[in-house]
C-alpha cells in the first residue's frame, strides 16, 4: 500500500513514535529487527515509506500492540486482543488456536 503525502506524513510520525514512546533509538531498533539505521531514519522522516509486513516487527520491537503504529497513523481502528492473537503472523495456526482458547477460557472466568 503506497499511501500519499499527508497519510505518509502521518505513518512515519507514527513509525517514528512507536520507538521513540518505548524509549529506543533508531540504532537500537534496527538491531533488535535486523535492518540498518539509515533505513530506519528513511522510514522516519518519510522519506521511504515502511513496507507493511514490518509494522508487526517493529511493533513487538518496541512491546506494543499488534496494529499500534496503523492506529496511530489512523489507518486503521483499535484492534481487540483475540484479533490480534488471530492476526500474528509469528505463531503458527495451532498456537493461535491454542491462545485463543486460553484467552476465552480467562475472559469467561472474568465475568
Amino acid at each position: 500500500m503506497d499511501v500519499a503525502a499527508p497519510a505518509r506524513e502521518r505513518l512515519s510520525e507514527a513509525f517514528r513514535e512507536a520507538y521513540e514512546v518505548a524509549g529506543l533509538s533508531q540504532q537500537e531498533l534496527s538491531r533488535r529487527i535486523g535492518v540498518d539505521q539509515t533505513t530506519i531514519s528513511k522510514y522516519a522522516r518519510g522519506a521511504v515509506q515502511p513496507p507493511l509486513e514490518m509494522l508487526p516487527k517493529v511493533e513487538r520491537a518496541c512491546g506494543h500492540k499488534l496494529g499500534y503504529i496503523l492506529r496511530r497513523a489512523g489507518f486503521v481502528e483499535d484492534i481487540d486482543t483475540r484479533t490480534a492473537i488471530l492476526a500474528d503472523p509469528d505463531l503458527s495456526l495451532e498456537s493461535r488456536q491454542a491462545l485463543v482458547r486460553s484467552y476465552d477460557g480467562l475472559r469467561a472466568l472474568a465475568q
